[in-house]
């Protein structure tokens, strides 16, 4: 029997010496397991912090982008009031020319007549003129019967 509880003895102590060996090697891989999720959280928290700090910067951008909108669509809608006020302006410019235009073409269409009038009347009085000239030279002359 002494053998067998040699043997026992030395098969146990193989065991345990296997035992702390594998609980090493577990507490190791464990050390490692943990270490690498301790990096991976902080690379998480780095990511996230710096995600953090865009989507911060994004929402500052987004709200000046929303100020620099409301502002164009503001100055857009001053300008087309402003356009409308200029067409309708443009368009009582456009009557008034019309309406001083007939009126300067109407005092100019009579100014011709007249003009007209008085050069045809003096073309007819220098006409007249010449031929009681022309008759009496006609007068003058003894005719030939």
């Amino acid at each position: 029997m002494d053998t067998l509880n040699l043997i026992v003895t030395i098969f146990q102590i193989i065991f345990y010496i296997t035992a702390i060996i594998l609980a090493i090697y577990l507490i190791s891989s464990l050390k490692r397991i943990t270490s690498s999720v301790e990096k991976i959280e902080m690379e998480v928290e780095k990511t996230s912090m710096s995600v953090s700090s865009f989507i911060t910067d994004a929402n500052y951008v987004i709200d000046d982008i929303k100020e620099i909108s409301d502002d164009v669509k503001l100055k857009i809608r001053k300008v087309e009031l402003l356009s409308d006020a200029v067409v309708e302006k443009g368009y009582e410019i456009l009557n008034t020319v019309d309406k001083v235009q007939n009126f300067g073409s109407d005092y100019i269409n009579k100014g011709m007549r007249i003009i007209s009038g008085i050069g045809s009347g003096v073309r007819e009085f220098f006409h007249k003129l010449k031929r009681p000239s022309l008759e009496l030279k006609s007068l003058s002359k003894p005719s030939s019967y």
